[in-house]
């Protein structure tokens, strides 16, 4: 069996919802990447679901969001500068780059 057809599944509709969960990663908004972690965890179990957050523990993340008073939808569609994402500097790291 095909893995569509063990979810029931229409081919098409397969790689629609494929795509949707784990096609985000991208650098320009034109090409994008399936996040390979997550889309190796789908592979060992077919189900389809956010399977980032339960490879990582976000605390850091959501401590700086509640520290900065960050508002996490801000940041969707945003476009940043190559010198944000290459601070390395805990002390003072860009927000946008830990969002990204």
């Amino acid at each position: 069996k095909n893995a569509w057809e063990s979810l029931e599944l229409l081919e098409g509709e397969f790689w629609d919802i494929l795509k949707f969960w784990y096609n985000g990663y991208s650098w320009d908004g034109k090409h994008f990447l399936y996040c390979p972690f997550s889309f190796l965890l789908f592979l060992g179990s077919p189900i389809f679901k956010g399977y980032w957050y339960e490879t990582g523990t976000p605390t850091f993340l959501i401590q700086l969001i509640e520290q900065k008073k960050l508002n996490p939808l801000e940041f969707e569609k945003l476009f940043s500068q190559e010198r944000t994402l290459s601070t390395f500097n805990l002390e003072s790291l860009d927000p946008v780059s830990i969002m990204f």
